[in-house]
């Protein structure tokens, strides 16, 4: 799905819970999903649940990664709720043989949000003059490899590629998987003809 325009300051406070676009994108979620003979969802969701609860499913049936230790514990009364990034979870839930048949990846941030930070730290970074304590930070920031935890990279995750190689076993259920995708704003035309060519390179 893609977010219907917002400013650059509402981008990370987006009101998740009180949304109607968002509550329709779960019920509509929901029906899609409901006959597939695959339950297991991986959900990335805020800390009222919502799409966990909509889906139906069983709490073992959720797997829910989040980075808010508070929005964690607060998801563990409707889904399994992992400390973990949503790249590593897919990981290990690969590595486990873990297969989906709902995948809902619900970003707050652009799908090349890190890709793009980085293009523009390259561009610093070549500056003249830099004082070596910021210098040194780049660097740092550099050597993290963010553009890894990058969306259109957990796309790439979802059918055990990342970075155009092989990573892993698929965690999309080989009998039949819905995928949601949010794409918030800027350049979300970009993002969007980025994510297709992921999906039909993969889906071949």
């Amino acid at each position: 799905k893609t977010k219907p325009n917002q400013s650059d300051a509402t981008i990370f406070s987006f009101p998740i819970s009180e949304d109607s676009f968002k509550k329709n994108c779960n019920l509509a979620l929901a029906e899609l999903a409901k006959d597939l003979p695959e339950r297991r969802c991986f959900v990335l969701d805020s800390a009222s649940g919502n799409t966990a609860r909509t889906l139906g499913r069983a709490v073992d049936e959720v797997l829910s990664p989040n980075l808010d230790a508070k929005a964690m514990e607060a998801l563990k009364s409707c889904s399994l709720s992992v400390y973990a990034s949503s790249s590593r979870a897919l990981e290990e839930a690969s590595a486990q043989g873990v297969r989906f048949g709902v995948v809902y990846l619900d970003y707050m941030w652009p799908l090349d949000y890190f890709k793009s930070l980085q293009a523009k730290l390259d561009k610093m970074d070549g500056q003249q003059g830099l004082q070596a304590e910021r210098a040194a930070a780049l660097l740092e920031v550099g050597e993290a490899r963010l553009p890894e935890l990058d969306g259109l990279r957990d796309l790439e995750r979802l059918f055990g590629v990342s970075g155009g190689a092989p990573c892993g076993q698929s965690v999309l259920s080989p009998e039949g998987a819905v995928l949601a995708i949010t794409i918030l704003p800027p350049s979300q035309e970009l993002q969007l003809s980025s994510a297709e060519e992921v999906l039909v390179r993969e889906c071949r």
